[in-house]
């Protein structure tokens, strides 16, 4: 996801890992196999929700 985030920003990105914190899952099997089979279909790529949260912390740095 690093290459993703840096391609976006045009520039490398050296991400921090500080885990674990409390209350992170250490292990997810999550399977959404079954929401698949309810229909459901996401609304964006990994790509594009990517570029939507920089776009959205680039627009709202003054709240952080």
């Amino acid at each position: 996801m690093e290459e993703s985030i840096g391609k976006i920003l045009g520039r490398e990105v050296h991400p921090e890992y500080r885990a674990p914190r409390p209350g992170d899952i250490r292990h997810s099997l999550a399977d959404v196999g079954k929401a698949k089979d309810m229909g459901f279909e996401p609304k964006y790529s990994l790509e594009e929700g990517l570029r939507e949260t920089i776009r959205w912390f680039e627009k709202n740095r003054s709240l952080l």
